[in-house]
């Protein structure tokens, strides 16, 4: 034991004789916090470790937060052990193990199923190059806020306003205001109208691509025509039968009752199309003795030639698919494939349309100017140059991880030098 050591020891043990209510903290533990509570630090790791692609190591970080670039940024004073390295990299969700085992690669499969990747590759190029757009759209409301903080145990409760307060959408360089009193709300009508923008856009502009828009699953995307095919409620027999729509004005708007809520109307079902090109009325001609009635799912699935040995109607088991006749129909090509609104309109003018599989925090306001200046700026808040390398980097054919390494490389330069390909190849960046 040293004598400061002794000294201490004296001390704390004469404060404790005084007042046994004083009892030393140990302070093990506190003296250091971690880099990666930086946001930016963090960003940038996660950024290095993406253009390091499989080559990552504990050393390479250490070296990377010891560089005097980063030192200077984020004013690091001194360089990280290895070991505190690999705790990084554990945080971050990395594990030091071997790869996933996928499907084994040619050479491996078993023999009826085995290939040569010998010679060109089958099938003719495209016509025309093609383009991807890709619709987004979000949703900023004036309560967002970041929840968590540091409070002090003794902080009264504050009460505060319930809901999410103000909305403002943006949609791909339009902004409303949803809301019933404010700019209504931005539906399947709005989305075919902003498609048909889109293309008139393209079709003129862009005559040499093909083109591809890509939505997400929202609802107002996937809406089907009011009168599109479904088996659900179909009566068995024939009778009067229609289905409940929205009613609409000449313009296409909905009709409110009084009382605010959507008009109902009635129309009919159908008609379709079968495979070979046949179509099919779901509804008996005027000529007909029983004419404008719904044929019923007995007499459509007779017209299609399909054997009834059991027209009880029921659904015995929810996996069987000729069980009863709503299932015979569910199961029917045209029942299944039916397209949306947007579909129609896209594939009328030639455009294919494809849908994906299924905020960022500022301080709280109410206020609607507020909110739009925050949904602006976080909007802004991704730099216009950091766009334009990456768009440049991926239009001259470099992957991801290419492009991160390149942007952050080159960072300080406005385009790519031309012997980018020559210095990937040296640092092995794939």
């Amino acid at each position: 034991m040293g004598r400061y050591c002794a000294q201490q020891l004296c001390h704390l043990t004469c404060q404790y004789i005084l007042d046994q209510n004083v009892i030393p903290i140990n302070p093990y533990g506190n003296w250091n916090e971690s880099m990666l509570g930086d946001e930016d630090i963090t960003a940038d790791i996660n950024e290095h470790l993406q253009s390091l692609g499989k080559e990552i190591t504990a050393q390479k970080l250490v070296t990377f937060l010891a560089s005097p670039e980063m030192m200077e940024k984020h004013g690091i004073e001194k360089k990280i052990t290895l070991k505190t390295a690999r705790c990084y990299l554990r945080v971050l969700g990395y594990h030091y193990t071997e790869a996933k085992k996928g499907q084994y690669v040619d050479g491996h499969e078993h023999a009826d199923v085995n290939y040569s990747n010998d010679g060109e590759p089958e099938g003719t190029p495209p016509e025309s190059p093609i383009l991807v757009h890709f619709h987004n759209k979000t949703i900023f409301y004036a309560h967002d806020r970041k929840w968590r903080t540091w409070y002090h145990k003794d902080t009264p409760a504050k009460p505060y306003a319930k809901g999410k307060g103000l909305s403002l959408m943006v949609a791909d360089y339009v902004i409303i205001k949803p809301g019933k009193n404010r700019n209504g709300y931005f539906t399947s009508d709005d989305i075919i109208s902003q498609a048909n923008d889109a293309m008139d856009l393209l079709l003129k502009e862009y005559l040499e691509y093909k083109h591809v828009l890509v939505y997400d699953n929202a609802t107002t995307h996937l809406k089907c025509p009011d009168s599109s095919l479904s088996a659900c409620h179909m009566p068995k027999s024939t009778r009067p039968w229609l289905i409940e729509a929205n009613a609409k004005d000449a313009a296409r708007k909905p009709i409110y009752e009084s009382n605010g809520s959507l008009k109902k109307t009635k129309i009919q079902i159908g008609p379709t199309q079968l495979l070979d090109g046949t179509v099919q009325q779901l509804y008996f001609p005027n000529n007909h003795l029983q004419a404008g009635q719904f044929k019923g799912m007995s007499v459509i699935l007779q017209e299609r030639g399909v054997e009834i040995k059991d027209a009880s109607g029921c659904v015995k088991k929810a996996e069987c698919k000729n069980c009863c006749l709503w299932q015979i129909l569910f199961n029917q090509p045209d029942f299944e494939n039916v397209e949306s609104i947007l579909e129609e309109t896209c594939k009328a003018r030639g455009v294919e349309v494809l849908f994906l599989p299924i905020y960022r925090y500022n301080p709280e306001s109410s206020r609607e100017d507020v909110l739009m200046k925050n949904a602006l700026d976080a909007l802004a808040a991704v730099p216009l140059i950091s766009m334009c390398r990456y768009i440049y980097a991926y239009s001259n054919g470099l992957n991801d991880r290419q492009a991160a390494w390149a942007a952050k490389k080159y960072h300080g330069h406005r385009v790519l030098p031309e012997s980018i390909m020559e210095e990937l190849d040296k640092a092995q960046i794939k």
